[in-house]
């Protein structure tokens, strides 16, 4: 998808009215549309880390994830009755003079009647479409009523059920990611797809034409998107240039996952790939415990695995945790889409994983961090793992992606002058690259040992190697020797 480029979408209409001036315009129009998510606290008191904790720790960012928002930078078209374009473009992605989810200002004398917007945009001068299973993007069409002949006119656009609303989710909150960090990268392009896996006529249950061949992992009577089971998206590249993160159904209603996803995908672009996802073969599925997996032996936010996994899907992690909360040390939360036996009674529904884990306002109080039994000074999950077929303190190259992700967290937020995320990303980046800037991609038990000396190698007063310091050895995330 190329910068500027209109795509045919499905067409859902919306009626308010019309109205004829008799003078030229000087008039923006900024929209707006209703989107929720069912892992957002919405203010309530579902998203409190732990019943009475203090203090309670909620994502901070209320008004970007539940009421009427802004799709920032999405394409649009304002027309007059007769269906002739008046003014096109891409809204305001926050970065403009206009307001974010605005248009610039239509000067001219015919009367505006209708706009249209599609899931297709630009923010941080990078592309993202969001595109429905028939690979069309969601396209909406409003009136505008009565416009007036100045100043802003506001428009709520409220998309109907289905698809088009998960489209819109997954274009909301992945402009908004892009909002929020785009790594310093202009001219990436980022897709999402939204399979869908139809068999009514009790036919074979097959991905519909249009979806990405092999990623929407159809199975099942009724026919379902397997994937939607695990909660893990497969992410591919598409044509080698642009990132496609593949969604069931349900996971477009659900910004952590959405953007976990985008940070593979800003893993690939950022990061040349250094902290891309790999292989969970050697994830280890006879942990028990704390630690114990039953994402069928794949990954999980609390298993052991080998640290390159950890680490590059806490990456992912901490992107959306970036995304999502405010820089406020103590208070990180993250809500995971599984959980496990050992998980806290009712964690689905209510708690959150601290994503901090840090000793908060409350020092010596138990527990106020991370549940699964650990207390305010046990801040390395990892040491809460045993195994059936291993000693207990066996953990040579593996990881827990909590611990990576709280590293990474506090890496970006202590200290006085914290690094961006954007030099975080090429840090990461720099240290995985070829030689001479690197040593290239990091091996199976490498990932903490050649970060560690990266660190190092920016010198001993380098506000990211001392936060760096302190972090690994909170979080405890160095098992290169025991």
């Amino acid at each position: 998808m190329k910068a500027g480029a209109i795509v045919v979408g499905v067409v859902a209409a919306i009626t308010l009215g019309l109205a004829a001036p008799s003078l030229a315009y000087n008039t923006k129009f900024c929209v707006t549309m209703p989107v929720t998510y069912n892992d957002s606290s919405g203010g309530g008191t579902s998203w409190e880390l732990l019943s009475g904790a203090s203090p309670e720790r909620t994502e901070d960012n209320f008004t970007s994830q539940s009421g009427a928002v802004a799709p920032r930078g999405a394409l649009y078209q304002i027309k007059n009755a007769s269906k002739q374009v008046l003014m096109s473009g891409f809204l305001d992605d926050g970065f403009g003079a206009f307001g974010a989810g605005c248009t610039g200002y239509y000067t001219g004398w015919q009367t505006p009647a209708t706009i249209t917007v599609k899931t297709n945009g630009v923010i941080q001068s990078n592309d993202l479409g969001v595109y429905l299973p028939a690979r069309t993007v969601s396209t909406l069409i409003a009136s505008l009523g009565t416009v007036p002949q100045s100043g802003p006119h506001y428009v709520l656009i409220t998309p109907p059920d289905g698809n088009h609303t998960r489209a819109w989710r997954g274009y909301i909150a992945g402009a908004y990611a892009l909002f929020r960090h785009a790594g310093g990268e202009t001219n990436n392009h980022y897709q999402f797809y939204i399979c869908e896996c139809p068999n009514t006529d009790g036919g074979p249950c097959v991905p519909p034409v249009g979806n990405p061949p092999t990623h929407c992992s159809c199975s099942g009577n009724p026919c379902i998107a397997s994937n939607n089971t695990a909660g893990t998206m497969q992410v591919t590249v598409d044509a080698g240039t642009i990132q496609t993160s593949v969604f069931n159904q349900p996971s477009m209603s659900s910004k952590f996952i959405l953007i976990h996803e985008m940070g593979h995908l800003i893993a690939e672009f950022v990061t040349d790939r250094v902290a891309m996802g790999v292989s969970y073969a050697d994830e280890d599925p006879l942990v028990d415990g704390p630690c114990e997996n039953t994402n069928n032996n794949t990954h999980a936010f609390w298993s052991r695995e080998l640290d390159k996994a950890a680490f590059a899907e806490a990456f992912a992690d901490f992107y959306a945790a970036d995304v999502w909360n405010d820089h406020n040390e103590d208070n990180c939360a993250f809500k995971y889409y599984a959980t496990n036996i050992h998980t806290q009674s009712g964690w689905q529904t209510g708690a959150a994983f601290d994503c901090a884990g840090d000793d908060g306002a409350d020092p010596g109080t138990e527990p106020d961090d991370f549940t699964n039994g650990q207390s305010e000074t046990q801040v390395a999950h990892i040491e809460k793992c045993t195994a059936t077929n291993q000693p207990p303190d066996d953990y040579l190259n593996r990881g827990a992606e909590i611990d990576w992700t709280r590293v990474f967290w506090n890496l970006h937020t202590d200290g006085s002058t914290p690094p961006s995320f954007t030099t975080i990303a090429r840090w990461i980046r720099d240290c995985g690259a070829p030689p001479p800037i690197g040593n290239g991609p990091f091996g199976n038990g490498e990932a903490f040992t050649r970060l560690d000396a990266c660190a190092n190698g920016r010198g001993a007063n380098d506000p990211l190697n001392l936060i760096w310091d302190v972090a690994k050895n909170v979080h405890t995330i160095d098992y290169s020797s025991h």
